[in-house]
């Protein structure tokens, strides 16, 4: 089937950091369907009189039907993540195609132990996946590695401390590229032995990465 396509108003645009927002789309009347934590959307804006398509992860948990989440990150050559940063606001229209794609967490299926690894805006579908686990009092073990290169860059930092807090089974664990000297935490860039040494067994998780290759 192909994915649904409609026009949403724009509730409510956040600033996560400097160069990231979510844009709080209205979906009360159900015009996108119900998505798989970790899908995304593909969203259209206008640029010099033409139409452009660029897809972003749907960052919201399908439990929350009255609205849709996209969290875009701008790009220095995203003409597109320029023109939502730029030129959205509470009350623009937007023409959302969705939900797309086969990356995402099915609970049915994927019954291991979650490992979600992810770095800058590679967070969009893991806090999918997180606060559909939350929403559903899950008590599968998760670990989440973020990466980043400074607090400031830490997206969604103080909503994934709060979920760890809340959630016995998560680990929240972030490491900073660009610490500060005072850091008590891990440093670097997120490398496999990183990954060895926060995870028990492996073989017997579900990984789930997403992010910059390196």
């Amino acid at each position: 089937l192909s994915p649904k396509t409609a026009t949403l108003r724009v509730v409510e645009v956040v600033s996560e950091t400097s160069d990231t927002k979510t844009f709080r789309l209205d979906n009360s009347s159900g015009a996108i369907p119900s998505h798989r934590p970790g899908q995304f959307a593909g969203v259209c804006v206008t640029i010099e009189g033409c139409e452009a398509w660029r897809n972003f992860t749907i960052s919201s948990s399908p439990t929350q039907h009255e609205f849709l989440d996209l969290t875009v990150k701008r790009s220095p050559l995203g003409k597109v993540s320029k023109a939502l940063h730029d030129s959205i606001t509470a009350g623009s229209a937007l023409k959302i195609r969705a939900p797309q794609g086969a990356f995402y967490f099915d609970p049915d299926r994927h019954t291991e132990p979650l490992v979600l690894i992810s770095a800058g805006s590679g967070i969009t579908p893991m806090i999918s996946i997180l606060r559909y686990l939350a929403d559903h009092g899950s008590d599968l073990p998760c670990l989440f590695l973020y990466g980043a290169r400074t607090v400031a860059d830490i997206i969604f930092q103080k909503e994934c401390a709060a979920l760890a807090k809340r959630m016995a089974n998560l680990r929240y664990v972030v490491s900073l590229s660009l610490p500060p000297r005072d850091l008590n935490g891990f440093v670097g860039r997120i490398d496999f032995s990183l990954v060895q040494e926060l995870v028990v067994n492996i073989r017997g998780s579900r990984d789930i990465l997403c992010g910059p290759g390196d």
